[in-house]
């Protein structure tokens, strides 16, 4: 500030009174030192120096940095103090490494405190500069040092830097900095919070435009009297935008658009994309708003579709923000009333709203269930549908005539919204035009693209005089140099030039920085700013009624500060009942702001309102968790991540919502450790993330068994319902990789602890029971707890269990599967089809993924059942079918299963009659081949015997005998080693086909017959009786005799067929 109009001010008495001393002139000194506390009685450099001594020390003005370790006793007293001095002589070598950077000079230290000069003993014209920037590269580098310390050790270390601006004493022979100055840089040092550095106002007096400041209130500080003013440095400032102002310096571009639009307007635009790319605030809006005008002239139809910042992860939101504005649908719209007025708004545009409206629903975020089904298909081809009906609304909301599409801030745009950018883009009509911007857009076909720089001075200097006529040209020359051609910096500028125009005669007082400028337009009055502050965390577009909510203001008082803020160019009114920043850089500016306190208090205060105005409780979860979680509050972050996946799965968009629930679970991490609670909630995520895992990756996913894996050592030996649930996935993961050893701990761990369950759960568990001994080859007792089970079942109606049960494949589902097998290997083909259709029943009234992952388990075992007996038609219609429902799910394990099936079947089909098809045959074989290797490696091992069984058999009957031993050896290896019995007779059967001897032919069917006998697998001995009365004649008759008689009589399949017709 300035003590007089004219003559020196106080800093320019100060700096002649050091240059007096340091030529030995005291009393020069002296005087001038006099004349400064004429003006300023408490100005303590003055008083320092009228005591200056001669006694050879230098007397000098200097920026001085602090740079202080935050509790470095307490880390003293917590690390070894080996640890401590390794953690401090880190800290130090970074520090000595920026400081020589910038030529700064570290003194001697002061405990773990550096004290830094600037400008001794070499100056700068910049030291000032040059001491903020390196506290800024302290701060940052010593926080990443922090960060690698918490990951290693758990523990972390912070710095406060100071940086202040004064007169010192300078001892040169003992490199001693002393005096006021010295001490103020380390009580501004005190005043900075941990990890930041501030600055006092000497210093900000001399920073001009460089660095980006937050003024804090004056405080006490030791030794001194008056209050200190001080301030956070934020960063280093770049050149930052200013709102769009009278369009000028692009007339390329404009030409361009009005060339376009002019083809729109015949039907004849071929390329319909304007894409403008640049930075923020080069003008990407302002042309938008040019192509806008020139639609709207016309009476066309203009759509907007606009990113935010916040919103960057959530698919489709841009989508869904149209939608609700076309519709009319308001934050506090129930779901019924919003699904009216979208069947309302497809059908004015002429789209069938039953397949339209189940398709918007889930981007608008409502939940089946309301008026709507949901879609049959799901996972990727619900997400393609959605997608494509999103791209048809767009083109059909245009109308029939010339239209307008603009897709603004695309660098803020989600994948999903991106491709159905370039959906429109490709299949736009000849009367569409489509504007996009953003500051980097991806590669985008059918476009022109602009990359938009800063103005030449010329046009710089035009936009200037159409903001400020009556600017001088002192002052206008002075905008011009210091904008940097850049609009927006010119508009802000001007802007502020233009509110207080007394003193915008001087160049002196155009504003030197952006940031000042922009802090300035914001700071209007209190009331206005807890307006501004709320709406600038709320987002880009901010609703009327939120905004109320938030800063808890009635309706009249909100519109008052509203047009307060239109007028004053803060915000601009929005759609119906919105509003925005007239750019996003005020946003932006304006949540710097806040001080980290206000700022977690106003996110919570938003994620609780967004939650209370959504009419029936569902609002956008991942914008309500985003805000709970800025705010700290972990536990309703992860809550809401939890909401906001279950939406995402219900979209069919598995990968959206493991993202989300992996988010749940950083939340999760932040909540105070050790705690039931904490654990119970990332049970409860984990739970769910690995079943979706499962789903999507099928039993191949090892992170999905991470997550179960986690949820046992969480749960311990505590039985409940996360315990079964947790146990329920794992059992099904390990019998899918033939760990039977496994799978059976996991069964009698639940069987232990199951006596406070539902009913359900103890079928359920009979169920399972019975599974692992028909993988074992135990069929007798799998037959009885299979039946069992189903029989209770039956009773129960077929229960819901769908929210209980975390492995993909339903057990209910599962049960009649298995059941449907284990009859059939008993002779009972009959009673097996009965199952199979109690299967499909229960697949019907279960949702996604669990109802087609079951489907698909069944149709195998099925197709498992028909190939055996020799209905291979049959087999390979199950398999087509099973790939059906695999694509159509993006149940990726499933389409390989079906394939397998398909080349199982195909191979037996080629082996029937009397003459093999030999072309088919070695088809087959070749992809059955690849297939089971492809399984062995995944180390996949369920039901992998039997796939083994059908290339054995498909390689002998191609002659290729060693390779089918081969083959033989691998698959009863893994069955010793897995205990996965169920086809060992098989597999000895085959094997007596490649014995070279007759008496280790007969070794292997005999042994082949008596275990059938002793598995009760009827079927199977069926098979190896057939082959000894073939190689033996009448003296196996009896034998097979026996099987046949022991079959119902009823029973009739190809295979049973052949070996009644051996007997005659």
């Amino acid at each position: 500030m300035n003590e007089y109009t004219t003559g020196p001010t106080i800093e320019e008495l100060l700096d002649s009174a050091v240059e007096a001393i340091n030529r030995q002139d005291h009393g020069s000194a002296r005087s001038l030192a006099r004349q400064v506390l004429a003006v300023d009685r408490d100005n303590l450099e003055a008083e320092e120096l009228m005591a200056v001594s001669d006694n050879g020390s230098v007397v000098q003005r200097l920026t001085l940095l602090f740079v202080d370790v935050v509790d470095s006793v307490g880390l003293s007293t917590r690390l070894e103090p080996e640890m401590y001095s390794t953690v401090i002589r880190r800290y130090r070598d970074e520090v000595h490494r920026i400081v020589a950077t910038y030529e700064g000079h570290i003194g001697a230290a002061q405990g773990d405190g550096l004290l830094i000069t600037f400008g001794h003993p070499t100056p700068h014209e910049n030291d000032a500069q040059r001491a903020v920037s390196a506290g800024l590269d302290i701060a940052s580098e010593v926080a990443a040092l922090s960060r690698r310390l918490r990951r290693k050790f758990g523990f972390g270390i912070e710095v406060r830097v100071g940086v202040h601006r004064g007169v010192v004493t300078i001892d040169p022979v003992r490199d001693e900095v002393i005096g006021v100055g010295a001490n103020l840089a380390s009580r501004v040092c005190d005043l900075a919070e941990p990890g930041t550095v501030a600055i006092s106002e000497a210093v900000r007096r001399v920073l001009r435009e460089d660095f980006t400041l937050e003024p804090l209130p004056p405080r006490s500080v030791k030794g001194f009297d008056k209050p200190l003013e001080h301030f956070r440095v934020l960063a280093e400032r770049t050149e930052a935008p200013l709102l769009s102002g009278p369009l000028v310096g692009r007339d390329e571009e404009v030409a361009h658009l009005r060339r376009c639009w002019e083809a729109a307007q015949t039907g004849t635009l071929a390329v319909p994309g304007v894409v403008f790319k640049g930075e923020g605030g080069i003008g990407k809006t302002r042309l938008a708003d040019a192509a806008i005008a020139m639609a709207r002239q016309s009476g066309a139809v203009v759509l907007g579709i606009y990113g935010s910042s916040f919103h960057t992860d959530i698919g489709l939101r841009p989508i869904r923000r149209l939608l609700e504005a076309t519709s009319g649908i308001a934050r506090d719209s129930d779901p019924a009333q919003g699904l009216r007025q979208l069947r309302s708004e497809v059908i004015r545009h002429g789209l069938d709203p039953e397949q339209a409206v189940p398709l918007l629903a889930p981007v608008l975020g409502i939940a089946p269930g309301v008026d709507y089904q949901p879609p049959s298909a799901t996972a990727g081809r619900l997400y393609d549908q959605i997608a494509d009906t999103v791209r048809r609304y767009l083109i059909a909301a245009t109308g029939d005539g010339p239209a307008m599409l603009v897709f603004e801030d695309v660098h803020w745009y989600d994948e999903d919204t991106v491709e159905i950018l370039q959906a429109v883009l490709s299949e736009a009509p000849g009367r569409l035009m489509v504007v996009i911007t953003g500051r980097e857009v991806p590669a985008l076909t059918h476009c022109t693209t602009f990359e938009l720089t800063p103005f030449e001075d010329h046009h710089s200097d035009l936009l200037v005089t159409a903001l400020h006529p009556d600017l001088d040209d002192l002052a206008r020359r002075a905008v011009v140099e210091r904008c940097d051609g850049m609009p927006l910096y010119i508009e802000e500028v001007v802007a502020k030039m233009r509110s207080a125009p007394a003193e915008s005669t001087e160049t002196g007082n155009v504003p030197d920085t952006l940031y000042e400028a922009l802090v300035a337009r914001l700071r209007l009055n209190e009331r206005a700013w807890h307006v501004i502050e709320a709406a600038a965390l709320i987002g880009s577009q901010v609703d009327q009624a939120l905004l109320a909510a938030v800063v808890e203001l009635d309706r009249r008082a909100i519109e008052d500060i509203l047009d307060e803020l239109t007028r004053t160019r803060v915000m601009k009114p929005f759609g119906n009942g919105g509003w925005r920043f007239r750019h996003e850089l005020l946003r932006e500016v304006a949540a710097e702001l806040l001080p980290p306190s206000a700022r977690k208090r106003l996110h919570t205060r938003i994620g609780t309102a967004l939650v209370s105005s959504a009419a029936d409780g569902t609002p956008e979860w991942p914008l309500v968790a985003h805000h709970y979680e800025q705010g700290e509050q972990f536990d309703e972050a992860a809550d809401s991540y939890e909401k906001a996946a279950a939406d995402a799965r219900r979209r069919g968009a598995l990968n959206e919502a493991r993202s989300l629930l992996s988010r749940a679970l950083d939340s999760t991490a932040k909540l105070p450790p050790d705690t039931q609670a904490r654990d119970a909630r990332e049970v409860a995520i984990r739970l769910e993330r690995g079943f979706l895992g499962f789903a999507a990756a099928g039993h191949a996913s090892v992170d999905a068994a991470a997550d179960f894996e986690r949820c046992l050592q969480i749960i311990d030996n505590h039985p409940g319902v996360e315990m079964f649930a947790t146990f329920s996935a794992l059992w099904s993961f390990f019998a899918s990789r033939g760990d039977l050893r496994r799978s059976a701990q996991l069964v009698d761990a639940l069987r232990t602890n199951i006596a406070d369950m539902p009913q359900w759960y103890q079928a359920v568990m009979d169920a399972v029971v019975g599974s692992l001994a028909l993988f074992r080859g135990e069929l007798n007792d799998a037959r009885s707890w299979l039946e069992s089970a189903a029989a209770a079942i039956a009773e129960m109606e077929s229960p819901e269990i769908d929210g209980d049960w975390y492995a993909p494949n339903d057990p209910v589902g599962g049960m009649y599967a298995l059941l449907g097998l284990t009859r059939y290997l008993q002779g009972d083909l009959e009673s097996a089809v009965e199952s199979f259709a109690e299967l499909e029943k229960r697949c019907q009234a279960l949702i996604f993924p669990h109802g087609p992952f079951t489907e698909c388990y069944g149709r195998v075992q099925e197709a498992v059942v028909r190939t055996h007996a020799g209905q291979c038609a049959q087999a390979m219609e199950l398999a087509g079918r099973i790939a059906e429902i695999a694509t159509e799910n993006g149940l990726d394990e499933w389409v390989m299963i079906s394939a397998t099936a398909a080349a199982n079947a195909g191979a037996k089909a080629a082996l029937a009659g009397p003459q093999p098809d030999m072309a088919a045959l070695g088809e087959s074989t070749a992809t059955l081949a690849t297939l089971v290797q492809v399984w062995r490696d995944f180390e996949l091992k369920a039901f992998l015997c039997w796939y083994d069984a059908g290339l054995t058999a498909a390689l002998l009957g191609a002659g290729d005998v060693q390779g089918a031993r081969r083959q033989l050896d691998m698959a009863l290896q893994m069955s010793a080693e897995t205990s996965w019995h169920l086809f060992d007779a098989e597999l000895l059967r085959l094997r007596a086909h490649t014995q070279d001897s007759a008496v280790d032919r007969d070794a292997d069917l005999e042994n082949a017959l008596e275990l059938s006998r002793t598995q009760g697998a009827v079927v199977l001995e069926l098979a190896v009786a057939a082959d000894r009365l073939r190689i033996h004649g009448d003296r196996c008759r009896a034998d097979l005799e026996q099987v046949i008689a022991r079959l119902p009589a009823d029973q009739d399949w190809p295979a049973l067929a052949e070996a009644r017709a051996l007997l005659h």
